[in-house]
């Protein structure tokens, strides 16, 4: 395992966050050829992350488990999906409106807790599941890898507790189908299918400051049983030694 060198010595993260996003990662995204907009169209006030996921994030980013790939897009060890920090809007307004996209740095901040604090090797870790179901997975070793912990990201605890909600006490109980047309509904469904479908054996659902729910997978004919687990459940050396 990578020595966590970087930003944990940092008494205040959410300024070095700060200064870094706008000397380093705002400029390499914004002025890309391809975008070429500048960052005058910036929205400080969005700005929202905490001093936990703050420090996380630099992690990830100091310690090489995330990497630069181009035009501020980021890459993992087992990931062919690239992510980005930043949320563009409106093309038709000047400056565009762009603003700290929270999920990808929450997504990156667990990266660092997986690899440095629950002892997952990079190579197990990947962002982005093969069907974009899931934001963040551990997979086995092998030619052909298993989905060993499925991991989502939500921006608001709001987020975590409808999902929470509807896997526990809808999507589970009812297979088939959505509990309703509405997007939220259909997202969460598309992720319970995906478990299913994998057979995976534990999920991590988190939010922002450590707000997360961990859960054991008993994958039943037509259901999926759902047992709140402690996050030290999902080490490394524990869900290899059951995979």
């Amino acid at each position: 395992m990578r020595e966590d060198s970087c930003m944990t010595k940092t008494r205040d993260p959410v300024s070095a966050f700060r200064e870094r996003l706008y000397a380093e990662w705002l400029p390499v995204f914004c002025n890309d050829p391809r975008r070429g907009y500048g960052t005058d169209g910036f929205r400080d006030d969005y700005i929202r992350v905490t001093p936990r996921d703050a420090a996380n994030f630099l992690r990830a980013i100091d310690g090489g488990l995330v990497r630069h790939v181009s035009a501020g897009q980021y890459q993992c060890a087992r990931s062919k999906a690239l992510e980005q920090l930043f949320w563009q809007h409106e093309k038709h307004k000047v400056p565009r409106p762009v603003t700290l996209w929270m999920e990808p740095v929450i997504t990156m901040a667990t990266l660092a807790r997986m690899h440095y604090d629950l002892g997952w090797p990079e190579h197990h870790l990947g962002m982005q599941t093969a069907d974009w179901a899931f934001d963040l997975a551990a997979y086995s070793d092998g030619e052909s890898p298993r989905l060993l912990i499925a991991c989502e990201v939500k921006k608001s605890r709001l987020e975590i507790d409808h999902l929470v909600s509807d896997l526990m006490h809808h999507s589970c109980k009812k297979p088939g189908s959505a509990i309703s047309e509405r997007p939220r509904h259909i997202n969460s469904f598309k992720k319970w299918e995906s478990m299913r479908r994998e057979g995976v054996p534990l999920l991590w659902v988190v939010g922002p400051d450590g707000y997360e729910f961990a859960f054991a997978l008993s994958h039943q004919p037509h259901t999926i049983e759902m047992t709140a687990v402690d996050v030290d459940r999902l080490r490394y050396e524990q869900v290899i030694a059951t995979a």
